[in-house]
């Protein structure tokens, strides 16, 4: 292939490699023997460079890369070598031959560190108008990539990875190589004079087309091919299986009406599978379906703004109700309930439309590419468990809980917390692995805790718990999942239950004052509760038949956890 290419009648291989402790210099040339001097005056001749790096990788065998019709007698040398850069020009059989090397890598039981081991410091080629690094069974080509997207197109998603599906031809992105079943790792690029590096291992199609079309000049593109998965994808595609390679389920912030907001009506507080964020190349909606409450199947399904959409939709609805507010004091405009869920999370956080980038410096006023940096999010990424025995149980406000607990702990298949009694020693190795939930107050040295509450759920029922919310993400860390169950409040429902807060030295403005209290707390938890309204029960008994269904339905519910409010 390479007498192929219109660069000369001869090569020279010039490598520097490390065997043991000594280094070595070999030249390699090809039939058409020429001396070394007069090889590398010819300009048109193609040098490939080996650099030696650290011994702590695996050796190779250097007849490896004598490919193809380059004929070359050479005694099999075992090198140590890490990256290996290649100059060359024009040269579409390459990116084949490169592939066969770096199966023939795997083969020989050889691996190597992934990029973020390695970090190479960014633009290290930017002196060489065209290079590759091949690093285990990842591939790093350096080219310029004015206008990427248009010298190669992508798919899949955040489950299946970001693969290249076609390439133009001629292109820059074609000369060096890339072909369609390569999975894009990595990108680094410069922009505004800070070298940024990307990471779209797990990227979703929306993510890896926003970040490859931020490339404006030369850049790296590592690669891994994986040509069978590439298939598979593919296949998927063609029979309508799947939309794309994204999936990943999201807690929704703000209720979104069917029309100008999507063909998919939402609700806060729901969930949603989201199946393709790219859909026929629409840069502002994701393909998305409702979720059964008890079972990962899909309801209802259509189309939902995108994150950045979305954000902007709940920026406006938060200004509306700020309106309403004030002209709910002027009188002049009725109370309407609050539809939006106040989310925030640390620059740091990753929510599903945030490119995992690094860069050298922090990011200026203005710049798209600090994601980060916005704090109010209206969907919320989640996770799905499925606790295998019975759930304890919260009721909240908490003064209500604590008249309702011993009632509760009195039926069959519920229990009541107990505490446990530590002495000094053991409460420091308690704390110190967060496994007290909360000191009890009477009687001294007292204190509930992970393994109580375990206890409790081995026998199969449910624990009461006597606690305040401030456990729950103790609990979440445990793998522990409680059931929350906030009781709504009104003066006239409070009425309802003065003889019962009398009893417990309660009264009723201060169950009102807990409830208010408590309430917004609710939706920073990293799950979902169960909120009862104040006329969904009349009397204390009805109050107690009610909590007793919603126990047995909350039971049979998937259990959400958003993993970034932990």
């Amino acid at each position: 292939m390479l007498s192929e290419s219109p660069i000369g009648s001869s090569y020279i291989y010039s490598m520097v490699v490390q065997k043991q402790s000594s280094i070595g210099k070999y030249s390699i040339n090809t039939e058409n023997k020429q001396s070394a001097h007069s090889a590398k005056a010819d300009k048109n001749l193609l040098p490939f460079r080996v650099q030696h790096l650290p011994t702590t990788y695996p050796q190779r065998d250097i007849l490896a890369y004598i490919i193809n019709n380059c004929k070359v007698k050479l005694k099999e040398y075992k090198l140590t070598i890490i990256i290996i850069q290649i100059k060359f020009c024009n040269l579409p059989c390459l990116n084949s031959k490169l592939k066969q090397l770096m199966n023939s890598s795997t083969d020989d039981g050889i691996r190597g560190d992934s990029p973020s081991q390695t970090s190479a410091p960014p633009f290290l080629l930017r002196s060489r108008p065209k290079a590759i690094r091949i690093n285990g069974r990842v591939l790093t080509i350096s080219f310029h990539g004015e206008d990427l997207l248009k010298q190669l197109s992508v798919v899949g998603g955040n489950k299946t990875g970001v693969f290249v599906h076609q390439v133009m031809e001629d292109s820059a992105a074609h000369m060096v190589g890339i072909s369609p079943g390569a999975q894009i790792v990595e990108v680094k690029y410069e922009q505004r004079e800070k070298a940024l590096r990307m990471v779209l291992e797990d990227s979703t199609l929306e993510e890896a087309v926003w970040a490859l079309g931020q490339v404006t000049g030369f850049c790296h593109l590592s690669l891994r091919p994986r040509p069978d998965d590439y298939q598979a994808l593919m296949q998927q595609l063609r029979s309508s299986e799947i939309s794309s390679g994204d999936s990943f389920y999201v807690r929704v912030n703000m209720s979104l009406s069917s029309g100008c907001c999507g063909t998919l009506p939402v609700f806060c507080n729901d969930i949603i599978h989201v199946t393709n964020t790219w859909p026929n190349g629409a840069s502002d909606s994701w393909e998305a379906s409702q979720v059964h409450p008890c079972q990962l199947l899909h309801l209802q399904s259509g189309t939902v703004p995108n994150y950045f959409r979305a954000q902007g939709l709940l920026i406006r609805a938060l200004e509306d109700m700020n309106f309403q507010t004030k002209s709910q004091k002027s009188g002049r405009a009725a109370p309407q309930k609050q539809s939006v869920r106040i989310v925030s999370t640390g620059r740091h956080g990753r929510n599903p439309l945030w490119v995992s980038f690094e860069n050298d410096g922090s990011p200026e006023p203005g710049d798209t590419t600090s994601k980060g940096c916005v704090t109010l999010m209206p969907y919320t990424l989640v996770t799905p468990h499925f606790p295998p025995v019975c759930r304890p149980i919260l009721l909240l406000p908490s003064i209500l809980g604590r008249v309702l607990d011993k009632k509760l702990a009195g039926w069959e298949g519920f229990q009541l917390l107990e505490p446990e009694t530590l002495n000094q020693c053991e409460h420091a190795a308690r704390l110190q692995k967060s496994e007290i939930l909360e000191e009890c107050e009477q009687p001294e040295n007292t204190y509930y805790t992970t393994q109580s509450v375990q206890k409790v759920m081995k026998k199969g029922i449910h624990c009461v718990l006597p606690l305040g919310l401030d456990c729950v993400r103790r609990l979440h860390r445990a793998d522990i999942y409680p059931i929350i169950i906030y009781v709504g409040q009104s003066a006239r429902s409070a009425h309802k239950l003065r003889s019962k807060l009398h009893r417990y030295g309660q009264s009723e403005e201060q169950l009102l004052a807990c409830s208010r209290s408590e309430e917004p707390l609710l939706d920073k938890l990293p799950c979902l509760y169960h909120s009862m309204a104040p006329d969904s029960w009349c009397d204390y008994n009805s109050l107690l038949t009610r909590l007793r269904t919603v126990v047995w339905e909350e039971q049979k519910k998937i259990v959400w956890v958003e993993p970034d409010l932990l």
